[in-house]
């Protein structure tokens, strides 16, 4: 998947993306990210880095920035878990035979959030149709992501 999350401030450091999988010490995945200092949601593609979720197992995710780049133990974070859960034959059928533009609607409706976001966020850098940040920010606010909302309402 593409892991979407929103950075408010702008900060003077990179921010830090880790990985965890449930059960493993080491994280799957730990890189640094050049935002360019810019506020919005920012995406994690994990097949850039070779990585899919394995079935039923509990990921938990932190986007870490340093608030003061002289002093690394200030750090922030925000984490959420993800978890893949193969969808059943009739919704994979589903899915395939749904219309790219629908596609965010079926997956808010089957909860798949992260598919939902990643499809509408598809569809917003391909389409000047300023309705879809409308339509994410809905979405964020659904589960409780306010100033992530507040940010595609703006724009």
């Amino acid at each position: 998947p593409v892991i979407y999350f929103y950075i408010a401030p702008e900060w003077s450091d990179k921010i830090e993306f880790t990985l965890n999988q449930e059960g493993i010490l080491s994280p799957v995945l730990k890189t640094k990210i050049d935002y360019q200092g810019k506020t919005g949601i920012l995406a994690v593609d994990l097949k850039k880095y070779n990585i899919s979720l394995k079935p039923h197992l509990e990921y938990e995710w932190f986007v870490s920035v340093m608030t003061d780049p002289k002093d690394r133990t200030t750090k922030m974070f925000g984490s959420a878990v993800i978890k893949y859960i193969k969808p059943p034959e009739k919704t994979t059928d589903q899915i395939r035979n749904t219309p790219k533009e629908k596609l965010p609607y079926l997956y808010a409706e089957k909860g798949y959030f992260y598919d939902a976001i990643e499809s509408l966020s598809k569809l917003i850098q391909t389409s000047k149709n300023t309705n879809l940040k409308i339509q994410r920010a809905a979405l964020l606010e659904q589960v409780e992501l306010p100033f992530a909302a507040e940010h595609d309402r703006k724009l």
